[in-house]
């Protein structure tokens, strides 16, 4: 009778061992996905970060262009508008570009988020709690959670990021609108 009883338990025995075999493969294909998204957004952030830093260098040279420009203008050239409107003008255009530096610089902001437990914190966690690390799967389960913790704060400071850069676009490109316009009114009325 035990003989039939191991033999019957033998099937159950390699289901059970199929299931946790199967729910490995799962945990651990689940790890690499959450792995790869981790690694998206760390790469989302270096782009943000290159497209403020680019925003700068595009505030820098329309910002040297019109300094370089004004000059010339208020000396040699005879425009059909008062010298103190130009001048009114370009204050406004120059706080439309400073409203625009403001927003990529923060855009470059070190945002404070959570990092990961170190070597040493990791190890005396499971070694205090050896008994809930009995598979790779659970390793898996606890590296996910960790990993969801550092991808949600990379997430929320790129989201705010992409919202600062947007910002700064919108604002320096109303400043660009801000000079065609008034250039082309200073043609118009020059010729006309």
């Amino acid at each position: 009778m035990k003989i039939f009883n191991k033999w019957r338990s033998l099937p159950q025995q390699e289901e059970q061992q199929k299931q946790q075999e199967q729910a490995q493969l799962m945990m651990r294909n689940i790890k690499e996905f959450g792995k790869y998204s981790y690694e998206q957004e760390l790469a989302r952030e270096r782009s943000l970060l290159d497209q403020a830093g680019k925003m700068l260098t595009a505030f820098a040279l329309f910002t040297a262009a019109l300094n370089m420009l004004l000059p010339v203008v208020l000396t040699h050239a005879t425009i059909p508008i008062s010298k103190n409107k130009l001048i009114c003008l370009v204050g406004i255009i120059t706080f439309v570009l400073l409203a625009s530096l403001v927003m990529a610089i923060l855009a470059q902001w070190r945002y404070e988020y959570k990092g990961m437990q170190d070597g040493q914190a990791w190890y005396k966690h499971v070694k205090d709690n050896y008994q809930d690390y009995a598979t790779q799967a659970n390793f898996d389960r606890v590296w996910m959670e960790q990993l969801k913790e550092l991808h949600d704060a990379i997430r929320k400071n790129n989201n705010r990021r992409a919202t600062q850069i947007i910002a700064s676009m919108t604002i320096f490109l109303v400043a660009v609108l801000m000079v065609a316009l008034a250039s082309l009114f200073t043609i118009i009325r020059f010729f006309v």
